[in-house]
């Protein structure tokens, strides 16, 4: 399951208070940070990681160590950019919609990052998933994604179930099967909506991950996965889940790239996968956060 699948609380903070931090950052530093933004189950937080560097329009990994050779840069690092009270702009679609800030505390399970608070714009709900940046050039006007209606959740299930059978999963396995992650986004700036989602099917006993599927398909009637991700694994306690983080900006007339999670045990991946021709490929993979 997501790391991320509680609500958050608002910060007291107004929009006034946050823009000039936002205004202080200098927009040509180079690398610009690039942080996935997930809500933290049961807390009043959420979850913020660095995933990577983009430099010169290329994405490089930033340092991860267990206490190996790499340990020095990537605690600098990290002393860096999740210094408390650093604030960040937040992007949702693509659109800055406030700021996030790191609140000190560490990751409860102990990967790297920080707990970190929202500071929203014109209030709403918060996010369950977001990525937020060191840079506010990235961000643009209109925000490309949105939460799904009833029927697009019944067109994704729909799409789930046919995508399960078609890799032979039984039916009395297939009544298990629940939705962990659905987004609606424009992801190629046409006006297109696709739908990302995650389904997984428990094994019976909840022990662990029976059967995992990640998939993007646009949400006109008929359309084929341009992304399609399944897992069956050898065990239960193998089981990998795709989480949808969010689309990040590119030029204008170019599709957005996607972020996804890969989470599996008490470890995880960051992967970005760019739209080319028709179908999406990843371009991108973090190394791995967690030391288990």
């Amino acid at each position: 399951m997501r790391r991320a699948a509680g609500a958050a609380c608002l910060a007291a903070l107004g929009v006034a208070a946050f823009l000039p931090l936002l205004a202080a950052s200098p927009e040509s530093r180079q690398p610009t940070i690039l942080f996935a933004v997930e809500a933290a189950p049961g807390l009043a937080s959420h979850w913020l990681e660095p995933v990577a560097r983009l430099e010169q329009g290329e994405y490089r990994p930033v340092p991860v160590s267990c206490g190996g050779e790499n340990a020095d840069a990537a605690n600098a690092f990290f002393a860096r950019y999740l210094a408390k009270d650093r604030a960040y702009p937040l992007l949702f679609g693509g659109k800055q919609i406030g700021g996030v800030v790191p609140n000190g505390q560490a990751d409860p399970m102990g990967s790297p990052g920080s707990l970190a608070d929202l500071r929203r714009q014109g209030g709403g709900q918060d996010p369950e998933a977001a990525i937020a940046t060191d840079s506010a050039s990235l961000a643009r006007s209109q925000s490309r994604r949105r939460q799904p209606t009833p029927a697009e959740r019944r067109q994704a299930a729909e799409v789930a179930t046919q995508i399960l059978r078609e890799h032979k999963v039984a039916e009395e396995d297939l009544a298990r099967q629940r939705a962990d992650g659905l987004a609606v986004a424009d992801l190629e700036g046409r006006g297109e909506l696709s739908l990302i989602a995650t389904f997984v099917i428990p094994a019976p006993d909840n022990s662990g991950i029976q059967d995992s599927l990640f998939f993007v398909v646009k949400s006109a009637a008929g359309s084929e996965p341009t992304l399609l991700w399944y897992d069956h694994p050898s065990s239960v306690s193998q089981g990998e889940e795709l989480l949808y983080v969010d689309q990040i900006p590119r030029r204008p007339g170019e599709p957005d790239d996607i972020l996804v999670h890969a989470v599996f045990y008490r470890n995880s991946t960051y992967r970005i996968y760019r739209f080319h021709v028709i179908n999406w490929r990843p371009i991108f993979e973090s190394p791995v956060y967690g030391c288990l």
